[in-house]
């Protein structure tokens, strides 16, 4: 669906508004965010995450991010959001919102050490289940398919075969 004929547009937190309140006009809470670098986002009911891409290059990594979402679908590990629609005029996409809480290294780093062994093992068993599902070549393919190069002062090509390719898991 078209919310107006003006394509290829970035939306600015009023347009964000705006546009959440022509998608969803029976929802009874939308919260808007405007702290990102990359995107602005409304949250809807608690239910939807809508991202505003703020330019181009971020528009690129969010159609990358939402390649790489379908192809990890089934992960079990932890909870990924899934992308239900993208919009035009203004860009958007549109997601599952999901329940919690964002937690910073110093939160973190004030639980208890058990508490911090046993998110790290949830850290380490989704760091396992991704990359079985998704290989480095496949995150190449899905960066040059998103053009993400051309936005990017090291190129990720680089940067996966110094790091990634060649090493073996546990």
């Amino acid at each position: 669906m078209m919310l107006s004929d003006n394509k290829n547009s970035f939306a600015s937190p009023e347009t964000a508004r705006d546009t959440l309140g022509i998608m969803y006009p029976d929802a009874r809470r939308i919260e808007i965010i405007d702290s990102g670098y990359d995107n602005i986002v409304g949250l809807v009911d608690g239910q939807f995450a809508i991202r505003f891409p703020r330019s181009e290059a971020a528009l690129k990594r969010d159609e990358f991010e939402a390649d790489v979402f379908a192809k990890l679908g089934k992960l079990s590990a932890l909870q990924i959001p899934r992308l239900l629609d993208r919009r035009d005029s203004p860009f958007c996409f549109v997601t599952t919102q999901l329940p919690g809480f964002h937690v910073g290294i110093d939160t973190i780093r004030a639980w208890p050490f058990e508490l911090q062994i046993e998110f790290g093992i949830k850290i380490g068993r989704f760091a396992f289940e991704l990359h079985t599902m998704l290989s480095a070549d496949e995150v190449l393919h899905l960066r040059q398919k998103n053009n993400l190069h051309d936005y990017e002062d090291a190129t990720w090509t680089d940067y996966l075969q110094r790091t990634l390719m060649g090493q073996l898991l546990p």
